[in-house]
């Protein structure tokens, strides 16, 4: 009785693969009468692609001792296939006869069960390789329970560590790529072991900002884990920055325009009240001389207030370098452009930077007749090259043409030029060798130069 209603389908076969013998949950698995198993074999039973599995399965029982398991999909009688997992061993009896008996096992619900995990596991991949953070999950223990493509790509991380499954071993590749990796390891210390969750901003050396937010997981009210998001949010805090230093640059620029234009209308005033204290014009034109210079003056201060009041209102974006140094070129000077492929990210007045270069040359040059740009890398950082071939800057000068009030153009343009560049990170020093023409240097830190391999503006 116990063999007839056991709840799983016994098969006892003969060494000739023939059933002698099955129980009541056998025949009821395969649905079709116990006449028709016995003195049968089970290859009718079982589904084409199980066929070569069944043959070498019941050769591996009759010739080696031991437990035997394999799993196969098998036929009903209705023709309906449900899969199975086979328990067998090998007997022989005192006159050296081999019997074979062969537990087997309904696995439907649990393949059920699997299938609805491998599609769980699959639908939660995707949403991890979706999103634009990097993920990683990790449980008490610290092993890796869960960690995203993108994850890699932010840390630069080689698939051998990803494989690795130990958070020490990630924890010690990404320390050497922040600025601050005391703090970094200190934060993640302080939140293992914690039901705390965290945020805070991790800056690179390489240039680049993100923002990690890390949760614990909760499961039936205990802490098994926890995860870590990483959001690249270099774009946004430099954005931040541009505009919070476009508004400081703006109010000094309002304070110190007033204070300037104020300065010549006293003067105008001034001139006025002596010139109507003089008879002839002789004696009254070098008064309107003076007024006419003021003027002029607060005419440029005008326009030069155009163009720094757009300073920084318009969010940094990348530039396309040889583009911008086309749009500047005139017939008059002639430009050799060595930049190649460089963008920088800039304000995008970056251009005026370009026309007051030209400007500069064309004015101050005075035998200058070409402009010479190249790019020289470096292991932080680039420089940028702008050779003319004129007069050059003289020594005790090379500063002081950077001042509002420098020259007698007053020094407006290369002023403005360092306030240009200075929004993204930018600097700019003259190196050139007196006599032998003005040198320009532009330089970029890391993360905002890039090389582009199309052809867009």
């Amino acid at each position: 009785d116990l063999y007839e209603f056991a709840p799983i389908g016994y098969f006892t076969f003969n060494d000739k693969a023939r059933i002698t013998e099955v129980n009541l949950t056998g025949v009821t698995l395969l649905g079709v009468e116990r006449s028709k198993l016995v003195k049968h074999g089970l290859g009718r039973f079982i589904a084409p692609e199980s066929h070569d599995a069944w043959d070498q399965y019941f050769v591996n029982i009759r010739q080696h001792g031991g437990k035997h398991t394999c799993n196969l999909t098998l036929i009903r009688g209705d023709g309906s296939l449900f899969p199975v997992w086979l328990e067998g061993v090998r007997y022989t009896n005192n006159e050296g006869m081999i019997t074979v008996r062969i537990a087997v096992n309904d696995i439907t619900k649990r393949k059920q069960v699997e299938e609805a995990l491998q599609k769980s596991e699959a639908q939660l991949r995707t949403i991890l390789e979706s999103t634009a953070d990097g993920i990683l999950a990790v449980d008490n223990e610290g092993i890796v329970l869960k960690v995203s493509r993108r994850f890699a790509e932010i840390w630069k991380m080689p698939q051998s560590i990803m494989d690795c499954g130990d958070d020490r071993t990630l924890l010690d590749f990404v320390l050497g790529q922040l600025n601050d990796p005391d703090a970094f390891l200190k934060k993640v210390q302080s939140l293992y072991g914690s039901d705390a969750e965290g945020k805070d901003i991790l800056t690179f050396k390489d240039g680049r900002v993100f923002e990690r937010y890390t949760s614990p997981m909760i499961m039936d009210g205990a802490r098994i884990g926890r995860v870590w998001s990483f959001r690249d949010i270099t774009e946004r805090k430099r954005a931040e920055d541009t505009l919070q230093q476009a508004n400081t640059k703006l109010n000094l620029l309002s304070s110190i325009t007033r204070h300037d234009i104020k300065n010549k209308v006293i003067v105008i005033q001034c001139a006025l009240q002596f010139a109507r204290q003089k008879k002839g014009i002789n004696k009254i034109q070098p008064f309107l001389d003076e007024i006419q210079d003021s003027v002029n003056v607060i005419g440029r201060q005008i326009e030069f207030s155009k163009d720094y009041q757009d300073l920084g209102v318009k969010s940094p974006e990348w530039l396309n370098l040889s583009y911008m140094i086309t749009l500047a070129g005139i017939p008059a000077i002639q430009i050799i452009d060595k930049t190649g492929t460089l963008q920088i990210f800039a304000d995008p007045l970056f251009e005026k930077v370009m026309d007051n270069l030209i400007d500069n040359t064309i004015r101050h040059g005075e035998t200058a007749t070409e402009v010479y740009i190249s790019v020289i890398t470096e292991l932080d950082r680039i420089r940028i090259i702008w050779e003319d071939n004129g007069v050059g800057v003289l020594a005790e000068e090379k500063e002081m043409i950077f001042d509002r009030s420098f020259g007698k153009n007053t020094g407006l343009g290369l002023f403005l030029i360092r306030e240009i560049l200075a929004i993204t990170g930018m600097t700019i020093q003259e190196t050139g060798e007196p006599g032998k023409g003005a040198r320009f240097e532009i330089t970029v830190p890391n993360g905002r130069y890039r090389n582009y391999q199309n052809n867009q503006d």
